[in-house]
């Protein structure tokens, strides 16, 4: 079986989603626990 591409848009919502979540982590001390979070996301 052959592997499938497929292409994922986000929203500018999302993308506005993905920098509080960013945000948010860096507010409570844990920068790097927020850019993991929103790298595993995307």
């Amino acid at each position: 079986m052959g592997a499938t591409s497929f292409q994922v848009r986000l929203t500018d919502s999302a993308l506005n989603d993905l920098h509080e979540i960013d945000d948010y982590w860096f507010a409570h001390g844990e920068p790097d626990r927020g850019e993991q979070y929103v790298r595993n996301l995307i």
